[in-house]
Protein backbone atom coordinates (compact mmCIF):
# COMPACT_ATOMS: atom_id res chain seq x y z
CA UNK A 1 0.00 0.00 0.00
CA UNK A 2 2.91 2.17 0.91
CA UNK A 3 4.58 1.89 -1.95
CA UNK A 4 1.57 2.28 -4.43
CA UNK A 5 1.16 5.77 -2.72
CA UNK A 6 4.74 6.30 -3.27
CA UNK A 7 4.30 5.43 -7.15
CA UNK A 8 1.83 7.28 -7.96
CA UNK A 9 2.86 10.47 -6.06
CA UNK A 10 6.16 10.45 -8.31
CA UNK A 11 3.84 9.32 -11.31
CA UNK A 12 1.38 12.58 -10.73
CA UNK A 13 4.71 14.55 -10.06
CA UNK A 14 5.71 14.25 -13.12
CA UNK A 15 2.20 14.33 -14.75
CA UNK A 16 1.65 18.01 -13.03
CA UNK A 17 4.87 19.54 -14.23
CA UNK A 18 4.23 18.17 -18.29
CA UNK A 19 3.11 20.30 -20.79
CA UNK A 20 0.56 19.92 -21.08
CA UNK A 21 -0.18 18.62 -17.89
CA UNK A 22 -2.59 15.02 -17.15
CA UNK A 23 -2.07 11.90 -17.42
CA UNK A 24 -3.05 8.66 -16.30
CA UNK A 25 -2.56 6.40 -13.44
CA UNK A 26 -3.25 2.77 -12.94
CA UNK A 27 -2.92 0.89 -9.47
CA UNK A 28 -3.71 -2.56 -9.45
CA UNK A 29 -5.42 -4.55 -6.40
CA UNK A 30 -6.67 -7.46 -5.72
CA UNK A 31 -10.62 -8.93 -5.44
CA UNK A 32 -9.48 -10.36 -2.31
CA UNK A 33 -9.46 -6.50 -0.99
CA UNK A 34 -13.31 -6.63 -1.91
CA UNK A 35 -13.99 -9.53 0.40
CA UNK A 36 -13.90 -11.32 3.83
CA UNK A 37 -12.07 -14.30 4.27
CA UNK A 38 -9.57 -16.03 6.52
CA UNK A 39 -6.08 -16.40 5.95
CA UNK A 40 -6.06 -12.82 4.32
CA UNK A 41 -5.28 -9.84 7.43
CA UNK A 42 -2.08 -8.40 5.66
CA UNK A 43 -3.26 -8.90 2.00
CA UNK A 44 -6.78 -8.36 1.84
CA UNK A 45 -6.42 -5.12 3.71
CA UNK A 46 -3.56 -3.78 2.08
CA UNK A 47 -5.44 -4.63 -1.33
CA UNK A 48 -8.46 -2.57 0.01
CA UNK A 49 -6.43 -0.15 0.91
CA UNK A 50 -5.57 0.35 -2.89
CA UNK A 51 -8.77 0.61 -3.64
CA UNK A 52 -9.40 3.34 -1.07
CA UNK A 53 -6.18 5.27 -2.03
CA UNK A 54 -6.95 5.01 -5.87
CA UNK A 55 -10.66 6.83 -5.15
CA UNK A 56 -8.55 9.52 -3.43
CA UNK A 57 -6.43 10.18 -5.66
CA UNK A 58 -8.96 10.72 -8.75
CA UNK A 59 -10.56 13.05 -6.44
CA UNK A 60 -7.45 15.27 -5.85
CA UNK A 61 -5.63 14.58 -8.93
CA UNK A 62 -8.84 15.50 -11.35
CA UNK A 63 -7.96 19.15 -11.32
CA UNK A 64 -4.35 18.33 -13.17
CA UNK A 65 -6.16 16.50 -15.49
CA UNK A 66 -5.34 13.26 -13.82
CA UNK A 67 -7.44 10.05 -14.17
CA UNK A 68 -6.67 7.38 -11.51
CA UNK A 69 -8.32 4.05 -12.15
CA UNK A 70 -7.63 0.37 -11.12
CA UNK A 71 -7.44 -3.31 -11.69
CA UNK A 72 -8.73 -5.79 -9.63
CA UNK A 73 -7.29 -9.13 -11.29
CA UNK A 74 -9.52 -12.70 -9.97
CA UNK A 75 -7.48 -15.65 -10.04
CA UNK A 76 -4.78 -15.74 -12.76
CA UNK A 77 -2.47 -18.17 -14.35
CA UNK A 78 1.02 -16.96 -13.87
CA UNK A 79 4.53 -18.64 -13.34
CA UNK A 80 4.31 -18.58 -9.01
CA UNK A 81 0.69 -20.10 -9.29
CA UNK A 82 0.90 -22.87 -7.75
CA UNK A 83 -2.73 -24.72 -7.29
CA UNK A 84 -3.33 -27.81 -6.95
CA UNK A 85 -6.27 -29.80 -8.86
CA UNK A 86 -8.74 -29.56 -5.83
CA UNK A 87 -7.90 -25.52 -5.25
CA UNK A 88 -8.54 -24.75 -8.95
CA UNK A 89 -11.26 -26.33 -8.82
CA UNK A 90 -12.58 -24.59 -5.77
CA UNK A 91 -11.98 -21.12 -7.15
CA UNK A 92 -13.67 -22.36 -10.33
CA UNK A 93 -16.28 -23.29 -9.09
CA UNK A 94 -16.77 -19.58 -7.95
CA UNK A 95 -16.09 -17.69 -11.36
CA UNK A 96 -18.89 -17.21 -13.91
CA UNK A 97 -15.48 -18.28 -16.24
CA UNK A 98 -13.99 -21.26 -15.62
CA UNK A 99 -10.98 -20.53 -15.77
CA UNK A 100 -8.11 -18.76 -14.83
CA UNK A 101 -7.23 -14.81 -16.34
CA UNK A 102 -4.36 -14.64 -18.20
CA UNK A 103 -1.70 -11.95 -17.47
CA UNK A 104 -2.87 -10.09 -21.32
CA UNK A 105 -6.35 -9.98 -20.10
CA UNK A 106 -4.96 -7.83 -16.97
CA UNK A 107 -2.85 -5.67 -19.50
CA UNK A 108 -5.82 -5.21 -21.92
CA UNK A 109 -7.75 -3.85 -18.92
CA UNK A 110 -5.20 -1.69 -18.10
CA UNK A 111 -4.61 -0.46 -21.57
CA UNK A 112 -7.90 0.21 -22.00
CA UNK A 113 -7.74 2.72 -18.82
CA UNK A 114 -5.07 4.34 -19.99
CA UNK A 115 -7.28 4.81 -23.88
CA UNK A 116 -8.89 7.92 -24.78
CA UNK A 117 -11.98 5.39 -24.78
CA UNK A 118 -11.45 5.68 -20.75
CA UNK A 119 -11.31 9.69 -20.75
CA UNK A 120 -14.42 10.20 -18.85
CA UNK A 121 -13.43 7.56 -16.19
CA UNK A 122 -11.73 8.35 -12.99
CA UNK A 123 -11.94 6.73 -9.36
CA UNK A 124 -12.66 3.37 -10.71
CA UNK A 125 -12.00 -0.12 -9.98
CA UNK A 126 -12.18 -2.21 -13.07
CA UNK A 127 -12.30 -5.93 -12.23
CA UNK A 128 -10.64 -8.10 -14.43
CA UNK A 129 -11.84 -11.75 -12.78
CA UNK A 130 -13.86 -13.93 -15.10
CA UNK A 131 -17.19 -13.11 -12.65
CA UNK A 132 -16.08 -14.48 -9.46
CA UNK A 133 -17.14 -11.31 -7.76
CA UNK A 134 -20.30 -11.41 -9.89
CA UNK A 135 -21.02 -15.06 -7.87
CA UNK A 136 -19.93 -13.64 -4.59
CA UNK A 137 -15.81 -14.37 -4.02
CA UNK A 138 -14.72 -15.12 -1.07
CA UNK A 139 -17.58 -14.62 0.68
CA UNK A 140 -19.20 -17.61 0.30
CA UNK A 141 -15.53 -19.76 -0.34
CA UNK A 142 -15.35 -20.42 3.51
CA UNK A 143 -11.68 -21.82 3.78
CA UNK A 144 -9.76 -23.32 0.98
CA UNK A 145 -6.73 -25.17 2.12
CA UNK A 146 -3.42 -25.68 0.41
CA UNK A 147 -4.58 -28.97 -0.91
CA UNK A 148 -7.86 -26.96 -1.94
CA UNK A 149 -10.10 -28.97 0.92
CA UNK A 150 -12.95 -26.28 1.00
CA UNK A 151 -14.84 -26.14 4.63
CA UNK A 152 -16.67 -24.18 6.63
CA UNK A 153 -15.14 -21.31 7.98
CA UNK A 154 -13.27 -22.14 11.28
CA UNK A 155 -14.36 -21.03 14.85
CA UNK A 156 -12.04 -18.88 16.87
CA UNK A 157 -8.91 -21.16 18.64
CA UNK A 158 -8.17 -20.46 22.39
CA UNK A 159 -5.10 -17.79 22.26
CA UNK A 160 -4.57 -15.78 19.50
CA UNK A 161 -4.58 -16.37 15.99
CA UNK A 162 -1.05 -17.28 14.45
CA UNK A 163 -1.12 -13.94 12.45
CA UNK A 164 -0.89 -12.12 15.50
CA UNK A 165 1.60 -14.13 17.31
CA UNK A 166 3.51 -13.39 13.56
CA UNK A 167 2.98 -9.78 13.92
CA UNK A 168 3.70 -9.57 17.71
CA UNK A 169 7.39 -11.12 16.58
CA UNK A 170 8.17 -9.29 13.51
CA UNK A 171 6.35 -6.15 13.77
CA UNK A 172 6.96 -5.36 10.25
CA UNK A 173 2.94 -4.81 9.13
CA UNK A 174 2.91 -1.63 12.39
CA UNK A 175 6.82 -0.22 11.09
CA UNK A 176 5.20 0.07 7.88
CA UNK A 177 2.36 1.84 9.62
CA UNK A 178 4.19 3.88 11.09
CA UNK A 179 6.26 4.75 8.05
CA UNK A 180 3.35 5.77 6.23
CA UNK A 181 1.77 7.92 9.03
CA UNK A 182 5.49 9.43 9.43
CA UNK A 183 5.39 10.40 5.90
CA UNK A 184 2.33 12.37 6.24
CA UNK A 185 2.83 14.10 9.08
CA UNK A 186 6.63 15.19 8.31
CA UNK A 187 5.59 16.85 4.82
CA UNK A 188 4.94 14.19 2.17
CA UNK A 189 0.77 14.79 2.79
CA UNK A 190 -0.73 18.42 3.94
CA UNK A 191 -1.45 18.78 7.66
CA UNK A 192 -3.15 15.47 8.71
CA UNK A 193 -2.73 14.00 5.99
CA UNK A 194 -5.60 15.87 4.18
CA UNK A 195 -4.03 15.57 0.10
CA UNK A 196 -1.05 14.04 -1.43
CA UNK A 197 1.91 16.65 -1.61
CA UNK A 198 2.67 17.36 -5.53
CA UNK A 199 5.81 19.39 -4.50
CA UNK A 200 9.28 18.20 -5.08
CA UNK A 201 9.90 18.53 -1.29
Amino acid sequence: LFGCFLSARAAARAMVRADPPGGRIVTVSSVSGQFGGTGRVAYGASKGGIEMLTKVLAVELAEHGILVNGVAPGPTQIARTKHGPRQRAAFLDRMAIKRYGTPAEIAGAVAFLCSDDAGFVTGQMLNVDGGFAATGGTSSMGTIGSDGATGPTPQPAEGPPAWAKKMRRGQAMSRGVSLASHAIRSGDGHGGGASINLSDR
